[in-house]
């Protein structure tokens, strides 16, 4: 005779699993393929994987400025705010900083980085004067090298967001 169990597990973000399990009981005669016993262990294995990502820590950051203003042009900037692990947290802080030397701010500082609790981490930065242009000095170079890399002047003043695509496009024409 055959009996079936049904487990009802809640899994991740709430959603209600439910399993059957067709036992046999051991008056009767033993299963030669151990269906039964593949059907527990298969049962334990997923148990024990919702049960890990329904329990699974997620880690928070939280980043201001010196000033409201400051806290809406990094946010506006944008980053990650719920991560895995601590390490990611770590990661997402240095891209934060590269973000911000992008967008002009070369003289940022960390001001303080703290953890308020378990899963929340803290930075608060300081982001200073804004650079918005940027002098590039050529010097001196030939007629052949200015005609080469399409240049007037000695000298160039760019936007900050216009620098890295200036570069890149002078390098390959050098190459």
């Amino acid at each position: 005779m055959k009996l079936f169990s049904f487990f009802c597990v809640r899994g991740c973000n709430g959603i209600l699993f439910v399993f059957s399990l067709k036992t046999e009981r051991y008056s009767e005669k033993p299963d030669p393929c151990g269906n039964a016993q593949i059907m527990k262990n298969l049962f334990f294995f997923v148990f024990l994987f919702c049960f890990q990502l329904s329990f699974s820590q997620q880690f928070e950051m939280m980043v201001e400025g010196n000033s409201d203003i400051e806290t809406k042009k990094i946010d506006s900037i944008g980053f990650a705010k719920k991560h895995p692990t601590v390490a990611s947290i770590i990661e997402e802080q240095k891209s934060l900083e590269q973000k911000l030397q992008y967008k002009g701010y070369f003289l940022n500082e960390l001001l303080l980085q703290t953890k308020l609790n378990d899963s929340i981490f803290y930075f608060k930065y300081h982001l200073k004067d804004q650079v918005q242009f940027v002098h590039i000095y050529i010097g001196i170079n030939s007629e052949e090298e200015k005609e080469l890399l399409n240049l007037e002047n000695d000298s160039i003043k760019l936007p900050i967001e216009e620098i890295e695509l200036f570069m890149q496009s002078k390098i390959s024409l050098l190459e």
